[in-house]
Formats: structure tokens, C-alpha cells, sequence
């Protein structure tokens, strides 16, 4: 299920599940919510492991399965809509919003990767511009506070 472009294959009426290290997906939700108007969600903000950034792989394998148990228990797709969660996770029951790699016609030089240690050592084979911020996920959510 870790397709991009999931749009075309979510039932109307289903339940939309998404699981984030804290509030930055909220804005994922709200355009998920305005697209998928018949459809019920379930939000999982993991504050309790918040940040990701600190957490090594292997606590972080288990904290993400166990959001993607919860996910699947509660709603029909789970997605992950965490760029940390979706390098970590690898099995297939879950939607990975956010891609790891850029799109193969992206031009390289005008692409940056803001992404904590563990996306980053997954992630960066495929980037030119690669930028560490272990404490990413408190910058997004001082922007999303800021915009809301």
C-alpha cells in the first residue's frame, strides 16, 4: 500500500487514518479532510515519542509499528505522514505519504532535504542538497502554529 498518488484507490465512507510525531500533519489532514468530505478520519499525533530525531532505529521501528497497529485497528488506511516513519517502517500495510526520494525528472540543484539523522541516512543517496536537523519536527510545528 505504499503508493503515492492513493487518491484514485480511497473508498468513499472509508476511515482515513494518519500518524505523525506531533501536530505537523495536521495540514496534511486539513487538505485530506477537504478532498475525502464523505470520509471519517483518525488522527494519531505521537507527542509521547516526540521528537524523532533523538530515537534510535531500532526504538523507532517499534514505536512506528505499534502507531501502524493502532492505525489498523481504527481505520482502513493508514498512512504515515511522517518522512521519519516512512524511512523506518518497511513493511507494505501502510500508505507512505511523504516520498524519500524526488521525482525522477526534479532537478537536483533546486531540491534540499530537511530531514532528521535516520531520513537523512536513507534519504540522501538521492539528494544533492542534504540539510540535518534532528529537531525538525519541533520547526514544523512552530510554523504550523504560526499559519494556523
Amino acid at each position: 500500500m505504499s503508493k503515492t498518488g492513493f487518491s484514485s484507490y480511497i473508498d468513499v465512507m472509508a476511515t482515513i487514518g494518519l500518524y505523525d510525531s506531533g501536530i505537523g500533519g495536521l495540514t496534511t489532514l486539513k487538505i485530506l479532510l477537504e478532498k475525502f468530505k464523505g470520509n471519517d478520519f483518525f488522527y494519531l499525533a505521537d507527542n509521547a515519542s516526540h521528537p524523532f530525531g533523538t530515537k534510535s532505529a531500532k526504538d523507532l521501528e517499534e514505536i512506528v509499528s505499534s502507531a501502524v497497529a493502532t492505525l489498523k485497528n481504527n481505520c482502513d488506511y493508514p498512512i504515515l505522514a511522517c518522512n521519519t516513519a516512512s524511512c523506518i517502517y518497511q513493511n507494505n500495510d501502510a500508505i507512505k505519504l511523504l516520498p524519500t526520494t524526488p521525482p525522477k525528472d526534479a532537478d537536483l540543484d533546486e531540491w534540499l532535504l530537511m530531514a532528521t539523522d535516520l531520513t537523512r541516512e536513507s534519504a540522501s543517496k538521492s539528494f544533492k542538497n542534504v540539510a540535518e536537523t534532528s529537531d525538525l519536527a519541533s520547526m514544523i510545528e512552530v510554523q504550523a502554529s504560526i499559519n494556523s
